[in-house]
Parts: C-alpha cells; sequence; structure tokens
C-alpha cells in the first residue's frame, strides 16, 4: 500500500467504522447491515445531516492523529485523507458545494502553527475538485480545550464560538476535521452555517472517537 505511506499489514489492520451511525457515526454493537440511527441522534438530533468516518479513534489512528496534530507531520495530512477519499468515493454519491475545514481560533493557530483540519481538506479539495472555504468562517471566540469537559460542558463551551460570512452562498457544505467525539465542535459550526442559509452539512472526519 505505498500510496497510503502504509505496509500492507498496517493498512488492513486500520480499525474500519463498518457500523457507525448514519447520523454521527457513532459505532453500534450491531451485527446487521445499516444505515442506522443511534439512540441519541434520534432523540436530539445534531444540525449536522450525516457523518462520513471510515475509521475508529483506535489502535494505530490515534498515532496517526497525533503526529499530525501535536508534533508537526503535517505529511501525516495526505494519508489521512488518501484514507477518507477511499471511503467517500465508494459511499458519496451528491457530492457537496463546499469543503469547510473547522477553524482554530487565531491564538491557537498561532501556538501550533497549522490547522489539521485545514491541511487535510487541502488534499480533499484537490482531489475532489470541490472549492475550499476557509476564511468565510471563522472561530470568534478562543474557546478553552475540549479535552477535559464532558459532553455538556462542550456544548456550553461552543455556544456562539463560530462566525460565518453572510456572503456564503451554497447549499450543502461538508465539514472536515480529524476526529469526531462527541461532535459538539462540528455541531456548533453546524449550526452557524444553517442559520446562514445551508441546507445541508456534512461531517466528514477520519475517525470516531
Amino acid at each position: 500500500m505505498g500510496h497510503f505511506d502504509l505496509c500492507t499489514a498496517c493498512y488492513l489492520d486500520l480499525p474500519n467504522n463498518a457500523n457507525g451511525c448514519e447520523r454521527c457515526g457513532l459505532s453500534m454493537k450491531i451485527s446487521d447491515k445499516g444505515p442506522f440511527i443511534c439512540n441519541n441522534c434520534l432523540t436530539t438530533p445534531p444540525y449536522f445531516d450525516q457523518a462520513r468516518i471510515p475509521y475508529l479513534y483506535q489502535q494505530a489512528i490515534p498515532f496517526i492523529v497525533t503526529q499530525l496534530k501535536y508534533h508537526q507531520h503535517v505529511y501525516h495530512a495526505r494519508l489521512i485523507a488518501l484514507l477518507m477519499l477511499q471511503s467517500l468515493m465508494t459511499q458519496h454519491n451528491n457530492l457537496p458545494n463546499l469543503l469547510i475545514p473547522i477553524p482554530l481560533h487565531p491564538k491557537r493557530y498561532r501556538e501550533r502553527g497549522f490547522n489539521q483540519a485545514l491541511e487535510i481538506a487541502r488534499h480533499l479539495s484537490k482531489a475532489l475538485g470541490i472549492e475550499l472555504a476557509y476564511s468565510q468562517c471563522i472561530r470568534s471566540r478562543d474557546t478553552p480545550h475540549q479535552t477535559r469537559l464532558d459532553a455538556k460542558q462542550r456544548i456550553q463551551n461552543l455556544q456562539n464560538a463560530f462566525t460565518v460570512q453572510p456572503a456564503l452562498n451554497v447549499e450543502s457544505v461538508a465539514i472536515i476535521d480529524d476526529v469526531l467525539t462527541t461532535g459538539s465542535t462540528a455541531n456548533s459550526l453546524a449550526k452557524a452555517l444553517k442559520d446562514h442559509g445551508v441546507l445541508r452539512v456534512e461531517i466528514w472526519a477520519f475517525a470516531r472517537a
């Protein structure tokens, strides 16, 4: 699997998200073939309409993500995008009008030096021929890190965190991220997009925690 920068054994050992919820990608412990919607999405539907998340955040996936995110191994963005593309090309018929990476606040961007979601989105945009928007949506509040917050705190932390430019005039958008954990960040951005007239919002992420 040279074009993936992975050996065959490592590629075959990647943990596929075979039975993820159609709406949020949450892994469902069922043996039947989907699509299925999890109870959380049935009782409290998110603002986004569908999630395309090919892998679980297990085994080698955390290493690939953390090497990109925290160790500046930006070339891992290409690997992640290629692995996502393999799934997207087999499962997706109607592509969105626009790709929007989860934005970082300028302060966080200066600390890290890059936005890993944007680097992944660059490769997806080029491969799929879909326009990439990285300035139309901004993170207007420097929210505290989400990693130590529970689900309720994450939702409160992200209220009004994103600002969308009024000039954004498209029907469908895919939000790009590396890992979807609770989905609160993506949901907050999806709400902001729909408040500005976007009709359909999908989440394209590499892995589901």
